[in-house]
């Protein structure tokens, strides 16, 4: 025979309810303009890096945009340093002159309008190059290199690694018991299940026709096998105060009654008790005391009061 010794202690009541992980952070990346794909750097299922080239488009018109913006601006700076060298200012120095005639000067160069076509030529230069806005996982692209893509138009979707949510729906008479940042566990596979930790980030405040409520579970580390859209368990636990807490294998079923064998001087105990709460691993009872020692192996067949022998 084999005796534990019984707790009183906080009891985890479980709420179990289906699932389906979504990505933290989702994005599907376009271009801003049309154009030509040049280069394609992805592929579905690569991991990238935030700031990282996912694709470019044929930037041939942009580039020589690029350049005469920057030829105007150099030009404009050539024009400016002869102005301030006629209204008495020193060569190369436009903090010679005074800040409201540098201005005036600026103006009739065309210092001003050639650096903003400079910043607005960079721009349309960037729209022909396609970053990750974060780390993460490529999915779903649907175009390739030498494909015209138009303005808009989504090539792939960016999926975040790092950030993993369970989404899962719980009854309205059980939103009560979820409140933000309670834990929760996310089962993963049913042949060989892999737990997650997690706590609730949300809950929405609202209804659905069917009775249920959307809460979603932030995901402690996930990893790879967490993938967008899969199938999850999501356990969300709460904790009972002062509850006398035993394992579920010590319970034996006599004829409908629930009893626990308790072990004193030798002896089996016979007690029947009242389930009051249970999880998957416990119970939470009545009908035994903190501290009693009970029998959790080879008290199947046990008659009340029996001689027992305990496993060394």
């Amino acid at each position: 025979m084999k005796v534990v010794k019984v707790e009183k202690r906080p009891f985890r009541v479980e709420m179990l309810s289906n699932g389906k992980i979504l990505a933290g952070e989702k994005s599907r990346l376009q271009f801003q303009q049309s154009g030509v794909i040049e280069k394609m750097m992805v592929s579905n299922g690569s991991l990238v890096s935030k700031g990282q080239l996912i694709a470019s488009l044929n930037s041939e018109y942009q580039q020589v945009a690029l350049q005469q913006a920057q030829y105007q601006v150099q030009k404009a700076e050539e024009i400016l340093n002869r102005l301030v060298l006629e209204f008495g200012g020193n060569d190369r120095d436009t903090n010679s002159v005074k800040p409201r005639l540098l201005r005036d000067l600026k103006i009739r160069a065309g210092y001003y309008d050639a650096i903003a076509n400079l910043k607005l030529a960079q721009l349309n230069y960037d729209k022909t190059i396609l970053l990750a806005p974060f780390s993460g996982i490529i999915a779903d692209l649907t175009l390739h290199r030498f494909n015209h893509v138009s303005q808009g138009e989504a090539i792939c979707t960016l999926l975040s690694t790092h950030n993993r949510l369970a989404e899962a729906y719980l009854l309205e008479t059980e939103l009560r018991a979820v409140a933000i940042n309670q834990p929760a566990r996310i089962i993963l596979g049913t042949l060989e299940p892999k737990t997650y930790q997690g706590y609730v980030s949300t809950v929405n405040p609202i209804i659905n026709e069917e009775g249920l409520a959307k809460v979603q579970v932030q995901v402690n580390q996930p990893d790879l096998a967490l993938v967008e859209g899969m199938s999850v368990q999501v356990i969300f636990d709460s904790f009972i105060p002062n509850q006398v807490v035993v394992p579920k294998r010590a319970i034996v079923d006599r004829s409908g009654k629930k009893i626990i064998f308790t072990y004193s001087a030798g002896r089996a105990k016979w007690n029947e008790v009242k389930i009051l709460y249970e999880n998957s691993e416990e119970m939470a009872v009545e009908g035994i005391a903190p501290e009693d020692q009970i029998i959790v192996e080879g008290q199947l067949n046990l008659a009340p009061d029996a001689a027992v022998e305990l496993a060394e």
